[in-house]
This record gives structure tokens, sequence and C-alpha cells, in this order.
């Protein structure tokens, strides 16, 4: 495991916090698109 990888993830940066925002706001308007 990169040590780098790890320290993300446990202090998101800001790019990764629009990117998990972003996939949250796919993920409700699928399911709300998918029924």
């Amino acid at each position: 495991m990169n040590p780098d990888v790890v320290k993300t993830g446990m202090l998101p940066s800001p790019g990764i916090v629009k990117v998990v925002c972003q996939s949250l706001k796919e993920f409700k308007v699928r399911e709300s698109f998918g029924g």
C-alpha cells in the first residue's frame, strides 16, 4: 500500500471531497430516476 494513498484516505483533500460529493449526487440522481 502506498503511504501517500493511506494519508490521502485519512486526510481527504478538497479534490477528493469534491469527487465523493459528485459520486453521491450522481448516485442519488440515478436512484431517483432508476426507481
